[in-house]
């Protein structure tokens, strides 16, 4: 997917404001797809007074978080994983799941 120009980082943060719950998932999707780009805003973001944008963007960051430790081969091993992962949510299993992962010996 092609990350969009960083420019538009805090335009899709402000996104998550919106009304409009098809726009806010879909700034969210795209967040998302800029992976480590995206992390110094959402920190930003995270801290704003608004709470509803500061939850989305801490929800944000624990994705981007448990995505960068999904490994490559399982990435590759299982398409799609990393959305079910990193769903929306309390993430405590998944993070077992990683750790139990990075300990197995490779393959």
């Amino acid at each position: 997917m092609l990350a969009l120009p960083l420019q538009d980082v805090p335009e899709l943060i402000e996104g998550l404001r919106s009304e409009s719950l098809a726009e806010r998932e879909g700034a969210m999707k795209k967040l998302k797809a800029e992976g480590k780009r995206a992390i110094p805003a959402l920190e930003k973001a995270a801290k704003d007074r608004d709470l509803d944008l500061a939850l989305r963007a801490k929800q944000l960051l624990r994705v981007l978080d448990l995505l960068d430790r999904i490994p490559a081969p399982l990435m590759k091993e299982r398409p799609g994983i990393e959305d079910r992962l990193a769903l929306a949510g309390d993430h405590a299993w998944t993070l077992e799941y990683l750790d139990v992962m990075e300990a197995q010996p490779s393959a």
